[in-house]
């Protein structure tokens, strides 16, 4: 969930008085400058966390902060790139959406007044702190989540475009948390809200996504699974079968890479059982190739996921790998897309 990296670094006009940033401000559409040496000053306490417990060690985290915002400014890219860094750096080695939560506010707080409204950046910040309220189940999530990740797609839309991938992910990520939302409630309503404004997001995300990313890209296959899965909650059998047979006929991608989801051949036989037709599905699985989803295979995928996972901000684009790194983050992070479908089982 974070990215960064186009251009280079330059000296540019301070930001805050009598502070020289090194990072010169980006258009709205580009994202910032990725500068090392102040994830580096971030990083460096990450051994520390693998000792100790995060929460012991917040103290000297914001003391790297104190000291990047006494050096660059109180709004300076410096400082909002930090913020996000340590916000990442808290989920990717410690799970702790929790302490992360105050980092990526803050982080948003900075983007909204360093880049302004209308930028990339703050596209970004907004679909990441979604995420982790998200994930952190904070409710109600028509006050905590909607607006940020609605906002998101607004202003993604405004500055890169409405068919832009990472417009898309924000609308696939809305789409698996609402179908998150349904499941959770319980009630099995076919014709929910939730699950209606779901399809939506994902009718125009997928389309967008595959243009972007291509077919049989890991990121736009996961949003194939939930827009199977959205149409087995809407009872929607004919068509989910059909989805779930293109995954192994035509794309040959029959294995879900998220841990406790449904492949594609069980998302037929759940479709085949909502038809009726419980005994083809009891068939269908039997006959599944033993071998089809080896572990190995779902593993690679997971620790592949995981080495891409930044934090969709300004940090994504500094990864070695630049199409990973538009997989992963480009379009937001596959784990948004896929908490949202696990959940919707």
């Amino acid at each position: 969930m974070n990215r960064c990296l186009h251009g280079v670094l330059a000296l540019g006009l301070a930001l805050a008085a009598g502070c020289e940033s090194r990072i010169e401000m980006p258009p709205p559409d580009t994202l910032s400058v990725r500068s090392d040496a102040i994830r580096g000053r971030v990083e460096a306490n990450e051994p520390l966390l693998a000792r100790a417990k995060p929460e012991a060690q917040l103290s000297r985290l914001d003391a790297v902060l104190n000291a990047i915002a006494d050096e660059f400014g109180e709004s300076s890219i410096e400082l909002a790139q930090a913020t996000t860094d340590t916000g990442v750096m808290l989920i990717a080695r410690g799970d702790r959406y929790d302490l992360s939560e105050t980092y990526f506010e803050r982080a948003l707080e900075l983007s909204r007044e360093v880049f302004g409204t209308e930028h990339r950046e703050t596209g970004f910040a907004l679909h990441d702190l979604a995420l982790v309220r998200n994930e952190l189940r904070q409710e109600p999530f028509d006050e905590r989540v909607r607006p940020l990740i609605k906002e998101a797609i607004a202003v993604r839309s405004r500055v890169v475009g409405p068919e832009h991938k990472e417009t898309a992910a924000s609308e696939g990520a809305l789409a698996g948390w609402l179908l998150g939302l349904w499941s959770r409630s319980g009630n099995g309503d076919p014709k929910s809200p939730w699950l209606a404004e779901a399809e939506r997001n994902v009718a125009h995300a997928l389309p967008a996504m595959e243009r972007a990313l291509g077919h049989v890209n890991f990121e736009v296959m996961q949003m194939r699974y939930l827009k199977i899965e959205i149409a087995l909650a809407r009872r929607e059998f004919r068509q989910a079968r059909v989805l779930a047979q293109d995954l192994v006929r035509k794309y040959q991608r029959p294995c879900n890479s998220r841990t406790g989801s449904r492949n594609a051949r069980q998302l037929e036989a759940a479709a085949l059982r909502g038809l009726g037709r419980g005994e083809e599905a009891a068939r269908l699985e039997a006959a599944a190739p033993a071998d089809e989803c080896p572990d190995e295979v779902l593993d690679a995928l997971k620790d592949w996921a995981t080495e891409v996972f930044v934090s969709c901000g300004s940090e994504a684009e500094r990864a070695a790998d630049q199409a990973a790194v538009e997989i992963a983050c480009g379009s937001g992070d596959l784990d948004d897309v896929e908490s949202g479908a696990q959940a919707g089982e």
